[in-house]
């Protein structure tokens, strides 16, 4: 019966993918874990873990996935998940993907919106977020205004460095100059 299951699972994996997306589409909670097309590592550890449907998989919290299953499996499973068009229960907001290392930075969005929190901001400024929300900076348009007043590089905690990353992000990503002025290096980022 295993390798009943790994056949199905390759069968499926093997598919182009605009026909693997339709096959997944809809798929329902009773179809066998093969069903997904996993990878064989990522489907002999679903059954070792006794994951034997896809609704046993779709029941599954985001931490659940993440530490069940390496960060490899996790993506692929929750990718297989979201492209059968039903609710999933790990299903979750980028940055929370990105918490859990589901997503690179690269695959986020940068918001741009002023009353964008300044922690959504994490993947790109990293805990200098801390810092700036200790500075009573909590929306990326407070963030711009202290920007163009030139008090970022006076927060407590915020380095040369640090100051030089955040006001080049705001320059490269965010919005255009005046963020530039004064940086280390003509780009707006460190040297």
């Amino acid at each position: 019966m295993e390798e009943r299951t790994r056949e199905q699972s390759r069968a499926v994996l093997a598919l182009p993918s605009e026909l693997r997306a339709r096959a997944l589409r809809g798929l329902v909670d009773s179809a066998p874990v093969s069903a997904l097309g996993l990878r064989s590592s990522t489907l002999v550890r679903a059954l070792a873990q006794e994951y034997e449907t896809v609704g046993q998989l779709r029941r599954l919290s985001l931490q659940a996935l993440c530490e069940g299953f390496g960060k490899r499996e996790a993506r692929e499973i929750y990718d297989l998940l979201m492209v059968t068009d039903r609710p999933f229960a790990g299903s979750a907001a980028a940055i929370v993907l990105w918490r859990h290392r589901l997503v690179s930075t690269k695959e986020l969005s940068i918001p741009t919106a002023d009353e964008a929190p300044i922690a959504e901001l994490r993947p790109w400024l990293g805990t200098s977020v801390d810092s700036l929300g200790a500075c009573g900076i909590h929306t990326l348009g407070a963030l711009r205004r202290a920007a163009v007043k030139g008090e970022v590089p006076t927060f407590r905690g915020m380095g040369r460095v640090t100051t030089d990353r955040d006001l080049g992000f705001l320059g490269a990503y965010v919005t255009p100059q005046p963020y530039r002025r004064g940086l280390s290096s003509p780009s707006g980022l460190p040297a």
